[in-house]
């Protein structure tokens, strides 16, 4: 089959009642991010390197009329070879003129993506670089809709900036809904979505922090990865990869005494709560013991502290965080916790979670029914049953 092309046409950027807009019309349908606390750059690396993976996903390539960066070209070479061995995706370079005109003068500042989770805070606090930026983009980690979630958590955003004397900046985007994007698995394209963010804001920061949430241990493929990171980077913005060195253990331990943590730290993903941590899910619960075990966690109110983690460890079907709960057993835990810990560990060796292919289908398979249901309700006359 003759692979398709993904065309990008009319980058712009635009001011609006104080809210600035980068667009893009992606395969025809309109992408745009959008900021009011600083102007956005409407970069064709920020929607290339968002958009590359997705479109390789979809056996299709990049197609533009605009320039793109001859170092972002270079790297997209080994992005497309690195996601082909991972995932066996077609090696389709994207087809665009090349920039001749030099780079724009570098900006020495440094923006860190921000989530008030494990991994950023460690690099807001102990990383190699001091970010004047903090970012926190609606519509990746906070759903684009889910204003609720994004309003509690901003007062944390904004503490953590004055904390380390940074400046709080949120970014809105339609990315994860657009049809090219949302095609392809999350967890494949997380870290090219991050890197745009960098390129956006090329004319404010030279450098992008991308907090590492894995191991270099770590054989999985993974969107976010100290392979990947860096080589999204143009000729005039920087993606770094930082803190892979340390385990999750390690960072937790590190930090675990930092104040500004006790009130503004956010590790919950199932957004089982509307507005902070459930204290039940299986990232909680290994959060919650790692500070347990820095003899912090009575400090932390974003927490519900357990009567017993021996139960909220028996509650768990299986973890996601084996190494980090061998590393606390190796730290020492009280013998009723290691047994249960021993336990939970031993659940997932036997009940092995579903292949990340497969849940991604299900989900896919989800959407596909709820909508078709929606539609059949929409018509005049539909069947409700």
């Amino acid at each position: 089959m003759k692979p398709g092309t993904i065309e990008i046409r009319n980058l712009r950027e635009t001011t609006c009642a104080g809210m600035h807009r980068a667009t893009a019309e992606v395969a025809g349908a309109v992408l745009w991010f959008e900021s009011r606390e600083l102007p956005l750059r409407a970069s064709l690396e920020a929607v290339c390197s968002a958009m590359l993976i997705p479109a390789l996903f979809c056996r299709s390539r990049l197609g533009t009329a605009h320039e793109l960066c001859p170092h972002w070209l270079d790297h997209a070479r080994e992005v497309i070879k690195i996601a082909g061995d991972w995932w066996r995706y077609p090696a389709l370079m994207p087809q665009a003129p090349v920039r001749t005109a030099p780079a724009r003068p570098g900006n020495a500042g440094t923006a860190l993506c921000f989530s008030g989770g494990l991994d950023s805070f460690y690099s807001l606090l102990r990383g190699s670089y001091r970010p004047e930026l903090l970012v926190c983009v609606q519509g990746y980690d906070f759903p684009l809709e889910d204003d609720v979630r994004l309003a509690a958590f901003i007062p944390s955003l904004r503490a953590a900036a004055a904390h380390h004397g940074a400046r709080p900046v949120v970014i809105r985007t339609n990315l994860r809904q657009h049809p090219v994007f949302a095609a392809a698995p999350w967890h494949n394209t997380h870290g090219g979505a991050l890197a745009g963010i960098g390129h956006l804001l090329g004319d404010h920061a030279g450098r992008l922090v991308v907090a590492s949430s894995v191991p270099p241990t770590y054989t999985q493929p993974w969107g976010s990865h100290w392979r990947l990171d860096p080589l999204w980077s143009s000729g005039e913005v920087e993606i770094v990869h930082d803190g892979a060195e340390f385990s999750r253990a390690q960072k937790a331990w590190s930090i675990a005494g930092e104040s500004v943590l006790f009130q503004h730290f956010r590790v919950c993903w199932e957004n089982r709560t509307p507005t902070g941590n459930c204290s039940v899910c299986d990232k909680c619960v290994c959060t919650m013991l790692l500070l347990e075990q820095a003899g912090q966690l009575g400090g932390y109110s974003v927490f519900q502290r357990p009567r017993s983690f021996v139960q909220l460890l028996a509650a768990l079907p299986r973890t996601r965080y084996p190494i980090t709960y061998q590393e606390m057993c190796q730290r020492g835990l009280t013998s009723d916790v290691r047994t249960a810990v021993e336990r939970l560990l031993q659940r997932t060796v036997t009940r092995p979670e579903r292949p990340t292919r497969l849940k991604w289908l299900l989900r896919q398979a989800g959407k596909l029914r709820r909508t078709l249901i929606g539609r059949i309700h929409s018509v005049p006359g539909g069947h409700s049953g």
